[in-house]
């Protein structure tokens, strides 16, 4: 059985209820079947992991933000809720299907539970610095990923438990020069076992999307075989297929697949559809399986036959709630041993729903007898639900590349929960859920967020039975990182606090621009003189606006003759200006270069 699936979930996605649907074959031209009968599960936020038992046929949901674990049946129906486990994420089986474990963050512990009545067993407690929040089994090792700040740090890791001793051990990233952005996947497969992958899965643009392969030796200890970039950019989700051989990655409206062997050779995969994938999970028959970030009427979930990128099913979600789009799915899940395929998802209030499809043993539509008196109506209530007062900060900000700002709320009252949700601009990166949580005893909520782009924050409360909902937003401004190097010059000086770099007149300066890369964006060249009491443009110098490449790079070499003794300065500048549809940022000046010419 697989041991893990991983699918980041969108910003923005909450989940949903459950829903059994019975399902043919299916062919290439098979229309959207809706789903019916979702089951309504108590999840308090952005779900961590779905995970399917067929051993004892449980659906289990962990709950990070309300720290719990919810146990279904495959109709839907909740057999049990396990609290006490604070931030709790991934989930995976033990080999023979008799042991849960659970990577539960907040509480810094790996979690075993007894799998037939899921009793919580074991807490292994790890270092307070560690914050587990995926996890996966081979042999009797348990392989968690982790990051070291529930507050905002994307710096991971992956380490191993060996419950028969309680003995952990961290990987020593110096060992093989890895390095992950948050907690990485992990991802193993029955037919290669003794494989470890770690896949750097994350939704920041600072992440590199690698993936790093292991051969779990017979000690225990990782032996590296290499790592190889599996993204351009950033890898939200990754999973491997049946057979053990193949990869399929997802971020926004892009899909691919390679070889576990060659990941940097990807391709182009499962191009039906531009919709934002928000889980994908393999089948152990073949199958493929997609849930994607839709809130519109398209297709919500597509079933691909083993080896084919045509969907033989695809399936809609209606909306569970009035007057509102349909459900978005957020996890997707499939039976190991079987035909069902579990899908979570959220309506616009963040109710979350389990539905099932393809199942063969689909429950009865019950039918009720018409009565033969009228049945008493019930008698009208009104409740008066009053407004909040509810404010975000930060409005019209400006924050430096990479820094991290704190996105604060303020509702007034205390224990009401709010939650932030951060858009960043482009439309190539998904709405995210910040954090969901009550307001502390001076009614504010507040969290950190490492900034990258401009971001669009909204505040919300959902409402309560006193209370109205509520929306409010603020736009916050990120300046890109922009520096100018220059080089062919033969000394520099620093009278004062500005250092000078001096050139032969006979020599033409050659500058490197870095900046942050995002795709066609262009940095513009600047070179101004002191004259009289101001910097003017250069003569015989226009600006240029030159292409970056991938790297964020482009070069400039200052032609021409030049007077001696002139002083000149040479900055870059990224502009919306001039850069097109590329407005994901604020306008930013480079530190400046001053130079002048000699004999």
């Amino acid at each position: 059985m697989r041991k893990l699936r991983v699918a980041l979930v969108a910003a923005g996605v909450a989940c949903s209820a459950a829903v059994v649907v019975a399902i043919g074959t299916g062919s290439a031209s098979a229309a959207d079947t809706e789903l019916a009968d979702g089951r309504l599960l108590t999840v308090e936020g952005v779900p961590g992991d779905l995970l399917v038992d067929p051993l004892h046929k449980h659906v289990l949901v962990s709950d990070p933000f309300g720290g719990k674990l919810i146990v279904t049946d495959y109709r839907g129906a909740v057999v049990s809720t396990r609290t006490g486990l604070p931030g709790v994420s991934g989930l995976t089986l033990s080999a023979d299907a008799k042991t849960l474990y659970a990577a539960v963050a907040d509480a810094h512990a790996i979690v075993s539970f007894d799998a037939a009545t899921v009793t919580e067993q074991v807490r292994y407690s790890v270092d307070p610095k560690i914050f587990p929040r995926t996890v996966a089994t081979m042999g009797r090792q348990i392989w968690f990923g982790y990051d070291g700040d529930a507050a905002g740090s994307w710096a991971g890791n992956f380490g191993v438990l060996e419950p028969a001793d309680r003995v952990l051990r961290v990987h020593d990233p110096q060992s093989d020069g890895t390095s992950f952005t948050g907690s990485p996947a992990l991802l193993t497969s029955p037919t290669v076992p003794g494989r470890l992958i770690v896949a750097e899965a994350s939704t920041q643009m600072n992440a590199n999307g690698n993936l790093a392969t292991y051969t779990i030796a017979a000690d225990g200890t990782e032996q590296h075989q290499g790592t190889a970039r599996f993204t351009d950019d950033f890898l939200r989700g990754a999973v491997v297929t049946a057979d053990g051989a193949g990869l399929i990655g997802w971020k926004n409206c892009r899909l691919w697949k390679s070889a576990v062997a060659t990941p940097h050779l990807r391709t182009p995969a499962y191009a039906e559809t531009c919709e934002t994938a928000n889980s994908v999970d393999a089948g152990p028959d073949g199958r493929v399986a997609i849930g994607w970030n839709n809130f519109d009427i398209g297709t919500d979930v597509s079933i691909y036959p083993r080896g084919s990128e045509t969907a033989a099913q695809k399936f809609v979600l209606p909306s569970t709630q009035a007057d509102r789009g349909p459900d978005n799915v957020d996890l997707v899940a499939w039976q190991p041993d079987g035909p069902r395929l579990f899908v979570l998802s959220h309506n616009s209030e963040h109710e979350y729903r389990l539905w099932v499809a393809n199942d063969p043993d689909p429950r009865p539509t019950a039918t009720t007898p018409a009565p033969t008196t009228p049945a008493p109506q019930p008698k009208p209530t009104s409740t008066t639900r009053v407004p909040v007062s509810l404010t975000v900060g930060g409005q019209g900000t400006v924050s430096k590349y990479g820094s991290t700002v704190n996105l604060t709320a303020r509702i007034g009252d205390p224990g009401l929960v709010v939650e932030i949700w951060a858009d960043p601009w482009g439309g190539d990166l998904p709405m995210r859920l910040v954090t969901r949580a009550k307001s502390n005893s001076a009614g504010i909520v507040s969290v950190p967020v490492k900034m990258t782009r401009n971001t669009t924050v909204s505040a919300k409360f959902t409402g309560d039975a006193a209370r109205l909902p509520k929306e409010v937003k603020a736009t916050l401004y990120t300046e890109v990182s922009a520096k100018i190097a220059v080089t062919r010059h033969y000394k520099t000086t620093k009278p004062a606090a500005i250092t000078y770099a001096y050139f032969r007149k006979s020599v033409s300066p050659y500058f490197a621009t870095t900046m942050t890369a995002y795709p066609g964006r262009k940095a513009q060249f600047v070179v101004e003189m002191w004259v009289t009491d101001r910097w003017r443009p250069a003569r015989g110098f226009s600006p240029k606006t030159t292409p970056l490449d991938k790297a964020g790079k482009s070069y400039t070499t200052l032609g021409g003759s030049h007077p001696t003794g002139q002083i000149y300065r040479a900055r870059a500048f990224y502009s919306d200006g001039v850069n097109g549809n590329d407005n994901v940022n604020y306008m930013t000046s480079s530190a400046p270069i001053y130079f002048l010419f000699t004999n």
